[in-house]
Order: structure tokens, then sequence, then C-alpha cells
């Protein structure tokens, strides 16, 4: 008898952990409850995400932090949709009109996503890749790192650290403002 109730609870564990387990994997947006291994995003880090920004002027720039994280500091011209919001915000975005101005990316946009540290991108990107979004890149070290390198911010909180160059302390990154 305690055989047969110790292979019934080894069994509920391990069924448990397969389940619950797969985190990282997502139901496929073709409804067949097939599930398939969303890509992970690329890391830039912040110099080489700002030059992408001077280059790139196609370039979706999201701020996925709340609010008051925005206003104390963010890149110049980017779009700000809490994580929590993102999943439905993104697509008809009306959060926010001074700021976000109802912009939202195209499906093949390139979107470059950041956070406080870095780690909650990768949820983010997450949630636009199930939701089709095919190009999307993370900040590495979020604007934390951002701010470290010397990069320039706006807000109530700007940057105390001096910028890696002379160019640098006289550009803001700028992003294309139309929809």
């Amino acid at each position: 008898m305690k055989r047969t109730w110790r292979f019934a609870i080894v069994l509920l564990v391990l069924t448990t952990l397969v389940h619950f387990g797969c985190s990282d994997e997502e139901k496929s947006s073709s409804g067949s409850g097939r599930s398939k291994r969303l890509p992970d995003a690329e890391e830039l880090s912040p110099k080489d995400a700002y030059a992408e920004m001077q280059t790139n002027k196609d370039l979706f720039v999201l701020d996925i932090r709340s609010i008051d994280d925005y206003e104390r500091s963010h890149i110049a011209g980017c779009v700000l949709i809490p994580r929590g919001m993102l999943k439905t915000a993104i697509k008809d975005n009306s959060l926010y009109p001074k700021i976000n101005r109802g912009r939202t990316p195209g499906k093949d946009q390139p979107i470059l996503i950041y956070c406080k540290k870095g780690r909650k991108s990768r949820t983010g990107a997450k949630v636009l890749y199930s939701l089709g979004y095919s190009d999307v890149r993370i900040i590495k070290g979020g604007i934390k790192q951002w701010i470290a390198d010397g990069l320039k911010v706006e807000g109530s909180a700007k940057a105390t650290s001096s910028p890696a160059s002379a160019d640098e302390a006289t550009t803001q990154p700028s992003v294309d403002e139309s929809p």
C-alpha cells in the first residue's frame, strides 16, 4: 500500500514538473493546440542600441517600465507601454496620449525594448513574439546600463555620468516620430 502511494506521489510530482516546467513555450498562433518555442530576442549593448537608433529611422523604441520610472528617465522618442499592458496596448495604443501619440509598431518593424535592468525585457519580447512581431531586440542591462554607459536620457533624473564621447554629449537619440 505504501509503495502504491509513493508511486502515485512521484507520478504526480513528475507530471506537474513536466506541465509547468515548459514556461518558455507558448501556444502557437495557429490555434492547433500544438506549442512552439518562441525565439530569444537579440541583446544589444546600450552603445550598439544607440548606434542602431541613429542609423535605423524605422526602429520602434519601447519602454516597458511604469509611468513613474519613465518620468524619472527615458530614452528620447520612445513609446511607453508598461509590461503588464503590453498584450492589449501594443495593437491600439491609446495609453499616455501626450507621450505615445498613438504610435504602434508594424508586425515586421524592428522593435528595441528596454526596462530597468534588462530582465523584464525578455518577458516583454516573448509577449511581442507571441503576438506576431518578428524583429524584437533588447537593450542589455536596460536603462540602468544605458545611463552607466553615459548615454543621454530625458526626465527628472538625468544621467550623472559623463558621456563616452563629445558627440554623444550633444546628440539625443532620435527616433522616427511617425506612427
